[in-house]
């Protein structure tokens, strides 16, 4: 397989262990790894988490050997009913409580995959526009991950 499917390979398996362990308690899903996310996000019952590789950059560390920088996505997905502006803080704030909380599993206890992890970057925080428009709560988070490989 290749190194970014890998990674993401041993990504999803880090946030279901998490998941499983209760680490992302109350917030009970098994995390998905995908090329093609859903087409039409209002199909997306309940809470759902998708892993996707993105990104590789390949550089020559010295001869026989390169480094790969591998970009994983994790996208928090959930359709919000009855969104208020009573209620949006507390259910927005808790679904990027979640967010917050698989970004800080990767970065603390992720080690799979001979990858090292290198930064996470969330930039919106969530997506306001699919949330006013559909209701529906997207967060997504990229972290990359560093792979040392001798080189035939």
């Amino acid at each position: 397989m290749s190194i970014p499917a890998d990674v993401a390979d041993a990504v999803t398996a880090a946030i279901n262990a998490a998941a499983l362990a209760g680490t992302f308690a109350p917030w009970e899903f098994a995390a998905q790894r995908t090329y093609i996310p859903p087409r039409d996000l209002e199909e997306i019952q309940g809470l759902t988490v998708l892993v996707l590789a993105s990104a590789e950059v390949k550089t020559m560390v010295a001869r026989g050997k390169d480094s790969f920088l591998i970009t994983v996505q994790s996208a928090v997905v959930k359709k919000i009913d009855l969104l208020t502006a009573e209620n949006a803080n507390e259910q927005i704030d808790k679904l990027i409580d979640l967010t917050q909380a698989i970004d800080d599993e990767l970065r603390v206890t992720f080690t799979a995959a001979a990858a090292s992890w290198q930064a996470t970057r969330r930039a919106p925080l969530y997506d306001a526009e699919s949330l006013l428009k559909q209701g529906i709560f997207q967060a997504v988070s990229e972290h990359d991950y560093l792979v040392v490989r001798t080189t035939p």
